[in-house]
C-alpha cells in the first residue's frame, strides 16, 4: 500500500511539473546541459554556471538528493553533479546546503520545485546582465516575494538579482511585495489562487492597470487576484477592458470582477466597457471614482439602513461627490447613480454650471430618481448619455436637492407611489435664506401630480410654477383623493419661496385634514421675495443708475386647502438714483380654504434700509446705512417708485376658520442731497401706490376678523447746499415731487362675512425741499446768492365697500392721510463778511494787514517777500460794491381722502359701524435772505398752496345694532406740536437751526445790511383750502333691516386749522464804530403778506335717505381756525430810511 501511494504521488508530481513546464514562456532547449550549464560541487553545496546562451535550470529533491534538468522533461533529471568523474557525484540536501546559480547572459530560466524549498537550504540566483529577460519560477507552495530592487529580492530566504520575470505557484497564493526601488518586466502569479501585488511598503502613489495588464514598475502582470496600494493617498486601479463590476466594501477596499484590492484610493473604469461601482454602507473611496468613457457607467449604494446620504456635483476638484454613512465619495464620468440603501435623509447637489434636472418615479418599484433632461443640457455626470440618472430608494425622512451655482431648472414629475418623506428643493445654494436662489436664475417646475403622503414640501428658487391641472398633496391619506379623502395622519407643510410664483389653471395644493380633532393640517406658505442682496447693494451704490425689483404671485383658477395659509410678495430696491419696486399678488377664480388663518400681502419698498436679515437683533437701520456708506442719502437725483397690489377677482373664494387679512404696503424713499460751490441742485421724485381690492364676485368668509388694508409711506427730502467765496454767484435749487395713491376696496358683487371687518387705506408722507445758498465775498464788485425750493405733494386715499359685508361684531371703513412733515425751505445770503462782530473783526484785521509789514521779512527778502507773506497770512474777503440775495419757496400740496359705503353695498354690523375720513397736514414754508456789503439788496418770496379734502359718506344699505358713525376730519396743527418728551427731536430743531420749522407755519425774512445802501423785501402768499364733508346720501338705507333700542347715528364733519405766519425785513447800514467808522447809509424795507384760508365743513343727511335709530341721530359740523399773522418791516439809516408793511388775511 505504501509503495502504491508513493507511486501515485510521483505520478501527480510529474504531471504538475509537466503542466508548469508547458506554461513556461521560454523555448524548450535540447538536452545539452554539458554545453550551457556547468555544475560544480563546493564544500557546502553546488554552483551552477551558465553561458551567454538562453539557459534553463530545473531543480528538485528526490530521496534527499539534489536533481537538476536543463529541459524540465520528467525523464531528463539527473543527480550526477559531475559527469566527468567516474561514478555519481551527488549532493545530499541539508539546511546548511548552499546553491548558487549564475546563468550569465541570454534569456535564462530558474525553476525550483517545492521539494527543494521544503529542505530550508540557501539559494542565490543571478540572472546575469544583458538585455535579455531572465525568469525565476518559485516553488508550488504559498510564497512571499520581497522585491527590493530592479530585478532583485528574496523568497523563502533565497536571494535573486538581475531577474526580469517572476512566476508564482500554480496552486498556492503568492504575495509579491514591491518596495520603493523594486521593478520588474513581468510578474505572473502562476494560477488563480489568490496572488497579491502588494505595494504596501511604498511611499509613492502607484497605478495598476487591468486594461493593459501592467502596474507601476511592472510592465506586465498576470494571474494576480489582489492588489494592495501604497501608503500614498494617490493610488489608482484601472479596470479591465470589459464590462466590470466594482464592489467597494471597506475603506479604499473591495473588488473588481475577480480582483480584490485594498488601500487603493482611486478607481477608474475602462473606456471599452460599462462599469458598475457598488458601495456597501462600510464602503468608501477617499479619492475619485472615474467611470471612464465607457458605455453606461453606474454607481450604486447597496442595501441597509443608513442615516444620511448626500450626492454633490462639481467639488473644488471638478468632480462630483456623495456622502454615504459618513464617507465622502468623489466621482466623475458616470451615467447613473443607483441608491439601493435605505437612507433616512438623502441630499443631492447639482453642479456648478447650468443644470437641467428631472425628479421623478424610477422604473424600479420603491424608488425614485433624478436624471438629466438631455445629453446637451445636462453635464452633471459627464457620461454624455440621455439616460444619465440617479436612482435611489425612497428616503424615510427627507430628500433635499440643491441646484448649486449656475442657471438651473428642476422639473418635478410624479414620484414613487410609496414616497412619504419631506421634499426640500433649493435651486440655488444654501446660503443666507434672504438670498432666494442665489445670484443666478433658477426655476422649479412641478409638472405632474406630487403626493408626499404626510411629508412636507419646501422649495426655494427664482421662479416656481405649478403646471395646469397638477395637484400637490402633503396629506397622509387612508383612502380617497387628496381633495376629499380621509386622513390617516398629520399633513405636511408647504413652503414655496421664490421671486415669482405661478399656479396655473386647475392646479391645487392640499395640506388639510378631514378631522382637525384627530390630525393636524399642514400650513401653506407662498412667499415671493426680491430684495436687495449684498451684491445688489454694492453694485447699485457704485453704479448710480440703480435698477428695479419685482415679485409676483399669481393663482389662476387654482386651489389652496390647508391649515394657516400665507401668500406674500416682497420687492425691495434700495440704492441707485432710479429705484423701482413692484410687488403683486393676484387671485383670479381661485379658491382658498383654511383651517386656520389666511394672510395675503404685497410689500414694495425703496427705503434706504438694507434688508440683510429680519432686523430683530440689529441696531438702528439708519446707523447701519450711515456706517456702511458714510451718508444716508441718495445721489443728487433720486427717482423712486414703489407699487404693491393685492387683487382677488373673478369667482375667487376665501374661506377660513380664523382671520383673513389682505394688505398691500408701498414704501418709497427719495432723499438726494448735493453740496457744491457756485451751483447746487437736488431733484427728488417719489411715487407710492398700494391697492388692496376684492373684485367681481369674489367672496371672503372668516370665523375671525377680516381686514383689507392698503398703506403707502413716502419719505422725500431734496437738499441742495451751496457755499462759495469770492465768486460772482452761488445758486441752489431743490425739487421734491411726491405722489401717493392708496386704495382699499370691495367691488359690487363681492361679499364678506366675518367677526370684525376693517377696510382701511392709509397714506403717510414726510416731505422736504431744502435749498441753501451762501456767498461770502464777491468777484468783480457784484455778488449774488439765490436759493429756490419747490415742493409738490399729491395724495389720493380711498377706502370703500361696494358689495356685501356682514360683521358679527364691528365694521369699519377708514381712509386716513397723515402728512407728518411738509416742509419747504429756501435760504440765501450774499455778504462781504462772515457776519457778526467776531467775523467783522477778523475781516478788518485782514484788510489792515497789508500795511503791517514785517521788518524781519522785509530785511531778509525785501518788499515783495514781505507783501507775499502778509497776503498769505491774512487773506482778505473781497468786499463787493453790490451784494444780492434772493430766496423763493414754492409749495403745492393736494391731499384727497375718501371713505364710503357705495350705493351698491349692503353691509351690516352686530355692534358699531364706522365710515371715517381723516386728513392731517403738518406744513411749513420758509424763505430767508441776507445781504451785506457796500450795497445790499435782499428779497424773499413764499408761494404756498395746500388743499386738504376729507369726504365720508354712506350711499347704500347699512345696518348696525350699535352706533353708526360717518365722520370727516381735516386738521392743520400748530407747527410746534412736537414730542417734547423726545430730547432728540428737540435738539434736532434747535441745534439743526430749524426754529422756523418748529415755531412757524410760514416764515419769510429778508435782511439787507449795507454801508451805503440796504434794500430788503419779503412777499408771502399762503393759501389753505380745507374741505371736510360727512353725509348720508339720498340712496342710503340705514338701519332698516336690523333694529335695536341702542342704535344711534352720528354724522360729523370737522375742520381745524392752526397757523402762525411771519414775514419781516430789515434794511440798515453797517455800524460798528470801533472798527469801521460811522458812515451814512440809506435803508429801504418792505413786507407783503397774503394769507388766504378757505374752509368748508359740512355734515348732512340728504333728501331721500332713510335713517332709523333707537337712540339719537346726530348731525354736526365743526370749524375751528386759529390764524396768526405777523408782518414786520424795519429800515435804519443815518440819512434816509423807508419801510412799509402790507398784510391781508
Amino acid at each position: 500500500m505504501a509503495k502504491r501511494n508513493s507511486r501515485r504521488k510521483n505520478r501527480l508530481r510529474k504531471q504538475r511539473q509537466q503542466r508548469r513546464h508547458e506554461k513556461m514562456s521560454v523555448e524548450s532547449l535540447e538536452s545539452r546541459w554539458l554545453l550551457t550549464i556547468t555544475p560544480a560541487l563546493t564544500p557546502n553545496g553546488v554552483d551552477f554556471t551558465g553561458d551567454a546562451a538562453d539557459d534553463q535550470l530545473y531543480l528538485r529533491a528526490t530521496n534527499g538528493f539534489l536533481e537538476f534538468s536543463t529541459t524540465g522533461e520528467l525523464d531528463s533529471y539527473t543527480h550526477d553533479l559531475d559527469p566527468g568523474t567516474i561514478g555519481d557525484q551527488t549532493l545530499s540536501l541539508l539546511a546548511a546546503t548552499e546553491i548558487n546559480v549564475a546563468l550569465a547572459g541570454g534569456a535564462d530560466l530558474l525553476w525550483v520545485e517545492d521539494s527543494v524549498q521544503a529542505v530550508g537550504l540557501t539559494l542565490d540566483f543571478d540572472g546575469g546582465t544583458g538585455p535579455d529577460e531572465d525568469t525565476f519560477a518559485g516553488p508550488d507552495v504559498a510564497s512571499t516575494w520581497n522585491l527590493t530592487g530592479a530585478g532583485a529580492g528574496t523568497v523563502h530566504g533565497w536571494t535573486f538579482d538581475n531577474v526580469e520575470k517572476l512566476q508564482g505557484a500554480e496552486s498556492f497564493a503568492d504575495a509579491f511585495l514591491l518596495g520603493n526601488s523594486a521593478s520588474f518586466a513581468e510578474i505572473d502569479g502562476g494560477g488563480e489562487s489568490g496572488n497579491t501585488l502588494n505595494y504596501g511598503s511604498r511611499s509613492s502613489a502607484i497605478t495598476v492597470n487591468l486594461t493593459t495588464n501592467s502596474a507601476t514598475d511592472v510592465s506586465s502582470i498576470a494571474n494576480i487576484q489582489a492588489v494592495t496600494g501604497s501608503t500614498s493617498t494617490g493610488d489608482e486601479l484601472i479596470g479591465p477592458a470589459a464590462d466590470s463590476q466594482w464592489n467597494v466594501t471597506g475603506a479604499n477596499s473591495g473588488s473588481v470582477n475577480e480582483l480584490s484590492f485594498t488601500g487603493v484610493e482611486n478607481l477608474t473604469g475602462s473606456n471599452a466597457g460599462s462599469d458598475s461601482f457598488s458601495f456597501t454602507a462600510a464602503g468608501n473611496i477617499s479619492g475619485v471614482i472615474d467611470g471612464g468613457a465607457g458605455q453606461t457607467d453606474t454607481l450604486s449604494l447597496l442595501g441597509g439602513s443608513v442615516d444620511n446620504v448626500a450626492v454633490r456635483a462639481n467639488t473644488s476638484a471638478g468632480n462630483h461627490n456623495i456622502t454615504f454613512e459618513g464617507w465622502n465619495i468623489d466621482y466623475t464620468n458616470l451615467d447613473s447613480l443607483i441608491n439601493d440603501a435605505d437612507p433616512a435623509n438623502l441630499t443631492f447637489w447639482g453642479s456648478g454650471g447650468d443644470d437641467s434636472l428631472i425628479l421623478e418615479n424610477a422604473p424600479t418599484a420603491g424608488k425614485s430618481r433624478i436624471r438629466g433632461a438631455s445629453s446637451t443640457e445636462f453635464g452633471f455626470w459627464s457620461g454624455g448619455s440621455v439616460s444619465d440618472n440617479y436612482e435611489f430608494t425612497n428616503p424615510t425622512n427627507s430628500l433635499t436637492i440643491f441646484g448649486g451655482f449656475g442657471d438651473d431648472t428642476i422639473t418635478v414629475n410624479s414620484l414613487d407611489s410609496a414616497f412619504a418623506a419631506s421634499l426640500i428643493i433649493n435651486a440655488g445654494v444654501p446660503v443666507a435664506d434672504s438670498i432666494v436662489g442665489g445670484f443666478d436664475s433658477d426655476d422649479v417646475i412641478i409638472a405632474q401630480n406630487l403626493n408626499l403622503l404626510g411629508g412636507s414640501l419646501s422649495i426655494k428658487a427664482d421662479t416656481v410654477s405649478v403646471n395646469s391641472g397638477v395637484t400637490v398633496s402633503t396629506r397622509d391619506l387612508a383612502a380617497g383623493t387628496p381633495a376629499s379623502g380621509t386622513s390617516s395622519g398629520d399633513s405636511g407643510s408647504v413652503n414655496i419661496d421664490a421671486t415669482n410664483i405661478a399656479l396655473a389653471t386647475g392646479s391645487a395644493i392640499y395640506a388639510h385634514v378631514d378631522d382637525p380633532n384627530l390630525h393636524s393640517p399642514g400650513s401653506i406658505s407662498l412667499s415671493a421675495e426680491n430684495p436687495n442682496n449684498a451684491l445688489d447693494i454694492l453694485i447699485d451704490y457704485i453704479n448710480p443708475f440703480g435698477g428695479s425689483k419685482s415679485s409676483t404671485i399669481s393663482l389662476a383658477s387654482a386651489t389652496l386647502h390647508g391649515g394657516d395659509i400665507s401668500i406674500s410678495a416682497n420687492a425691495a430696491d434700495r440704492f441707485g438714483f432710479e429705484k423701482t419696486a413692484t410687488a403683486t399678488v393676484t387671485l383670479a377664480n381661485s379658491n382658498i380654504t383654511s383651517l386656520g388663518n389666511v394672510s395675503i400681502s404685497a410689500d414694495a419698498d425703496t427705503s434706504l434700509l438694507p434688508n440683510f436679515t429680519d432686523g430683530s437683533d440689529l441696531p438702528d437701520p439708519d446707523e447701519i446705512a450711515e456706517n456702511i456708506f458714510k451718508v444716508a442719502t441718495d445721489w443728487l437725483v433720486s427717482l423712486s417708485e414703489a407699487t404693491s397690489t393685492v387683487s382677488v377677482s373673478g369667482t375667487s373664494a376665501i374661506d377660513a376658520q380664523g382671520n383673513v387679512t389682505l394688505e398691500s404696503n408701498a414704501t418709497s424713499k427719495s432723499t438726494p442731497s448735493f453740496s457744491f460751490s457756485l451751483l447746487s441742485a437736488a431733484w427728488a421724485e417719489s411715487d407710492a401706490t398700494a391697492a388692496t381690492t376684492l373684485n367681481d364676485t369674489a367672496s371672503i368668509v372668516a370665523g375671525g376678523d377680516v381686514t383689507l388694508d392698503a398703506t403707502t409711506g413716502s419719505t422725500t427730502t431734496a437738499t441742495a447746499q451751496g457755499q462759495s467765496r469770492n465768486t460772482p454767484i452761488n445758486l441752489s435749487f431743490a425739487y421734491a415731487d411726491t405722489s401717493s395713491t392708496t386704495t382699499s376696496s370691495t367691488a359690487a358683487g363681492t361679499s364678506i362675512t366675518g367677526s370684525n371687518i376693517d377696510v382701511t387705506a392709509s397714506t403717510q408722507s414726510e416731505v422736504e425741499a431744502n435749498a441753501l445758498s451762501a456767498l461770502v465775498g464777491s468777484a468783480g464788485g457784484v455778488g449774488a446768492g439765490a436759493a429756490t425750493a419747490v415742493n409738490l405733494l399729491s395724495t389720493n386715499t380711498t377706502a370703500f365697500i361696494a358689495g356685501q359685508a356682514d360683521a358679527n361684531q364691528a365694521l369699519t371703513v377708514h381712509a386716513d392721510t397723515m402728512t407728518q412733515g411738509n416742509n419747504t425751505q429756501a435760504a440765501a445770503s450774499s455778504t462781504s463778511s462772515h457776519g457778526g462782530l467776531i467775523g467783522k473783526t477778523k475781516e478788518r484785521i485782514a484788510q489792515q494787514s497789508h500795511s503791517m509789514k514785517s521788518n524781519l521779512i522785509k530785511a531778509i527778502g525785501g518788499e515783495k517777500a514781505a507783501s507775499a507773506f502778509d497776503k498769505f497770512s491774512f487773506p482778505g474777503i473781497r468786499k463787493g460794491k453790490l451784494n444780492l440775495s434772493a430766496a423763493v419757496a414754492y409749495a403745492d400740496a393736494s391731499n384727497d381722502t375718501t371713505a364710503y359705503i357705495a350705493s351698491t353695498a349692503d353691509v351690516s354690523a352686530q355692534t358699531d359701524l364706522s365710515v371715517l375720513a381723516t386728513s392731517e397736514d403738518n406744513m411749513n414754508a420758509s424763505a430767508t435772505t441776507n445781504s451785506g456789503g457796500n450795497g445790499a439788496v435782499s428779497g424773499s418770496v413764499i408761494i404756498a398752496n395746500y388743499d386738504n379734502n376729507a369726504d365720508a359718506y354712506i350711499a347704500g344699505t347699512s345696518d348696525a345694532l350699535g352706533t353708526t358713525t360717518v365722520s370727516a376730519t381735516t386738521h392743520v396743527p400748530y407747527p410746534w406740536q412736537i414730542d417734547y418728551s423726545s430730547v432728540e427731536e428737540i435738539l434736532d430743531h434747535f441745534v439743526g437751526g430749524q426754529l422756523s420749522d418748529l415755531l412757524f407755519t410760514s416764515f419769510g425774512r429778508s435782511g439787507g445790511t449795507g454801508s451805503k445802501l440796504g434794500l430788503a423785501g419779503t412777499v408771502s402768499v399762503f393759501d389753505i383750502d380745507n374741505r371736510s364733508t360727512a353725509h348720508i346720501d339720498s340712496t342710503a338705507l340705514v338701519n332698516q333691516d336690523l333694529t335695536d333700542a341702542n342704535q344711534s347715528v352720528e354724522v360729523i364733519a370737522k375742520d381745524e386749522i392752526n397757523t402762525l405766519n411771519v414775514a419781516g425785513v430789515k434794511a440798515s447800514k453797517i455800524n460798528v464804530p470801533l472798527l469801521f467808522g460811522d458812515q451814512p447809509a440809506n435803508g429801504i424795507g418792505g413786507t407783503g403778506e397774503f394769507i388766504n384760508v378757505s374752509t368748508f365743513s359740512e355734515a348732512h343727511i340728504a333728501d331721500g335717505a332713510v335713517v332709523s335709530a333707537g337712540q339719537d341721530v346726530t348731525v354736526n359740523s365743526f370749524a375751528e381756525h386759529n390764524i396768526n399773522v405777523v408782518a414786520i418791516s424795519q429800515a435804519k439809516a443815518n440819512k434816509v430810511a423807508i419801510q412799509g408793511v402790507f398784510s391781508m388775511v
